[in-house]
């Protein structure tokens, strides 16, 4: 062979072996290259697993992020910005070695942070995450919005949208730690080790992410798990339309992708996985590795324009039933907050919801059931065992209430005059603490329905909306410990970390 020929073969192979460098980018901080179908080019970023091709198999205590590009150190213009409003994101995911107090999460942060002047921040203190981390729960030191689409364990799923105060410069202040769950806690037999779960978890299986919106805006989100032919829907309808509308901006700029795997003890995970988890702690055979597989951004997230309203009542005979537009149009006998009503049709009163017309069976059948296996729901409202107190779920509308009366009556006694009417004061201050004391009570009580007469005989008055009024739900913290107040500056101060704070903590 000649000189040329040897000297033409030896940089061919380079150029290969150079090219080949590049496909695996497996230098510096990049794991590899990773295979997403809707991506032209991704690379994991971190360390604690093995890529291979579109999988991902990953260790406990580790952490990736996905770039656009091959990087040998963090920049910010490489972390991959995912923009899925009106689109579905898909995956398979294999849970069958990772147990109890353990948690594989697969979630959307908007990474990188920013400074309040709108400058790319790498943090500082960022207990173990990679530059430029941020969450809802300031994990790290940074705040930004968060959609957790999976936190897992082979017995419970969890999937969490978490939203912020409003932005300055992309630099956010405060934001939801709680956030708005759906579980699959909440379903007998929905999800678990075993072929008697519709979803068993010693299996691979499905993951379907739909991100709705409605002119430009977030509308809803729809998580579902697929195996075999058979599927468990979420369809997060307890997440209402002004909070999810909060995440709009921060999913239109683009989120980037966060996959981590953590646990510790027990009390760790009782936020996600208690019950049916109980001592057991995320550590030896517990703790084996994950897979994550078939990652796939599709067209989905449909709009649903038609959205009507349900008759949604367990005690009610007509539970279940769409009301006609006539009267949802007659002010005289219709009136709501948000997505949440009462009328007057077929000769009684009735609660309602509002939701997608799409969902309705869906949501009747986990709602009713619930009801046959003596559950309390957080679709429907249910006796349980003071019949004068209907139990389901609104202890918040109880603490909202009162958090609306103390900031409508209370600074009446501060404008009177300080010396002529100090025995107003007195009489104010008493009968402020009266009914505050009576309002703890019916919370203790679980009182979390007005009588319909007395809701209907309010409905133009401000009270009728402090009754419906409802806060985000809440894995902890809150008034009485029951669920987050509205996000202010001031709450932000007095907010104490929930358990999840601990949240994907050093790899």
């Amino acid at each position: 062979m000649s000189r040329g020929a040897i000297l033409v073969a030896t940089v061919a192979f380079l150029s290969a072996a150079a090219g080949a460098d590049v496909d695996n980018c497996q230098s510096g901080i990049s794991k590899g290259a990773i295979a997403i179908k809707g991506m032209k080019s991704a690379y994991l970023a971190g360390s604690g697993g093995d890529v291979q091709g579109d999988k991902l198999s990953i260790r406990h205590n580790s952490g990736f992020s996905v770039l656009s590009s091959c990087e040998e150190d963090w920049k910010p213009e490489a972390i991959a910005q995912f923009k899925l409003l009106g689109k579905m994101m898909s995956f398979t995911v294999d849970l069958s070695k990772v147990g109890c107090a353990c948690n594989l999460a697969f979630y959307l942060i908007s990474m990188p942070a920013r400074n309040s002047n709108g400058d790319y921040n790498r943090g500082s203190n960022r207990q173990g995450q990679p530059p430029y981390y941020c969450d809802a729960n300031m994990v790290g030191g940074q705040w930004c919005p968060e959609i957790d689409i999976m936190e897992a364990n082979n017995h419970a799923f969890q999937a969490t949208l978490h939203r912020c105060d409003p932005a300055v410069n992309q630099h956010y202040s405060f934001c939801d730690r709680g956030g708005c769950e759906q579980t699959t806690r909440t379903k007998e037999n929905a999800y678990g080790p075993g072929s008697e779960y519709t979803i068993d978890t010693t299996r691979p299986f499905d993951v379907d992410t739909e991100f709705l919106k409605n002119d430009g805006v977030l509308s809803g989100m729809r998580t579902t798990l697929r195996q075999d032919g058979r599927q468990e829907i979420m369809e997060h309808s307890n997440c209402n339309k002004a909070y999810l509308s909060k995440l709009s901006d921060a999913m239109a700029i683009g989120m980037s992708l966060r996959i981590t795997y953590w646990g510790g003890e027990a009390q760790t995970m009782a936020w996600m996985d208690v019950p049916p988890c109980g001592g057991a702690a995320c550590q030896g055979s517990n703790a084996g590795h994950a897979v994550v597989s078939d990652i796939q951004i599709r067209p989905g997230g449909s709009v649903d324009r038609e959205l009507v309203w349900v008759i949604w009542d367990a005690k009610d005979k007509l539970f279940g039933t769409i009301v006609p537009n006539q009267v949802v149009a007659d002010d005289e006998k219709f009136v709501a907050l948000n997505e949440e009503g009462i009328a007057e049709w077929e000769g009684a009163r009735h609660f309602l919801r509002q939701m997608p017309r799409s969902v309705v069976d869906a949501q009747i059948k986990e709602a009713k059931g619930a009801q046959s296996r003596q559950e309390g729901s957080n679709l429907m409202s249910t006796d349980c065992d003071d019949s004068e107190f209907p139990c389901d779920a609104s202890l918040r509308r109880e603490t909202s209430y009162l958090s609306n009366f103390l900031k409508k009556y209370s600074p009446l006694s501060v404008a009177l005059p300080s010396t002529t009417w100090w025995p107003i004061h007195i009489v104010l201050f008493v009968a402020v603490a009266l009914l505050a004391g009576a309002s703890a009570t019916l919370v203790v009580r679980r009182a979390v329905k007005p009588r319909l007469g007395a809701a209907l005989a309010g409905k133009k008055e401000p009270g009728f909306q402090a009754v419906f009024q409802r806060a985000s739900p809440s894995r902890a913290g809150g008034v009485f410990g029951l669920g987050n107040s509205p996000i202010s500056p001031s709450s932000a101060s007095a907010s104490a970390a929930t358990p999840s704070s601990a949240k994907k903590t050093a790899y």
